[in-house]
């Protein structure tokens, strides 16, 4: 029994020793095969160094799966034993980069409205069932209802992020300054980080300045005497101001 990962290039491991050229007793001349009964896991099939015993294949792009290697013993007058020698390979699924659509143009202390539409790589499939959430920027993220939030950190489902998440800045931010807003996902095969795979992907949200009503601060209810002034400053305790946000 075998396991490698998806992806994982050239692999190479040692099985029994077996020395074409033996000679049985009948005289015969013993050479020995490999074959697999599902090539389509592999860009570069199974082959066997008898000499070394080692058994060499490269897994096919984006392909997971189980095969079966199995190795034949042939006389020169024809195979020699039906049974041979089978080992079980299984090549488990890695998770590749997502994608993560655009939010289009977004507004100061609103929650957008489209976009954030999370998306398996094309090389993956029903194998990546989960994203992880990072990196969360100056808001706050939420998934397609608008209301349930996004931990820094959590692991959402695959239909969950697929569905189009929500993003609210956080109050009177906006990108003007340099401030950044977003968040970044990686795809998984299980809700925990052993199930990680391929690189994070980092989605920036633009976030425009809006003109905010003024604040007018004003002191508390005065009273004054008929024909009588009443200063209004910051020395009486008595000061009105207007601010901008």
């Amino acid at each position: 029994y075998k396991t490698v990962e998806e992806d994982s290039g050239n692999q190479t491991f040692t099985t029994v020793l077996l020395d074409d050229g033996t000679t049985d007793s009948s005289g015969q001349t013993i050479t020995f095969e490999m074959t697999t009964d599902d090539p389509s896991l592999f860009s570069v099939g199974p082959t066997l160094d008898t000499a070394s015993g080692s058994v060499n294949f490269t897994p096919a792009s984006d392909s997971h799966g189980t095969a079966i290697l199995t190795i034949t013993a042939t006389g020169s007058t024809g195979t020699l034993s039906s049974r041979g020698l089978a080992i079980l390979l299984t090549i488990t699924p890695i998770a590749d980069t997502p994608t993560i659509s655009s939010a289009g143009n977004n507004l100061e202390d609103i929650q957008t409205t489209s976009g954030l539409v999370i998306s398996r790589n094309t090389g993956d499939g029903d194998e990546v069932t989960h994203f992880k959430i990072t990196n969360i920027s100056n808001g706050t993220v939420y998934k397609n209802d608008g209301l349930t939030a996004i931990l820094d950190g959590e692991f959402i489902t695959y239909a969950e992020g697929n569905a189009g998440l929500k993003f609210t800045p956080d109050s009177n931010l906006n990108d003007s300054d340099g401030t950044t807003f977003g968040f970044t996902a990686q795809a998984a095969t299980s809700a925990s980080d052993f199930g990680l795979g391929g690189s994070t992907v980092t989605n920036t949200i633009p976030v425009a300045a809006v003109n905010d009503d003024p604040v007018i601060t004003v002191p508390s209810a005065q009273t004054v005497n008929e024909d009588l002034g009443l200063i209004f400053s910051s020395a009486e305790s008595r000061l009105i101001s207007i601010s901008d946000v």
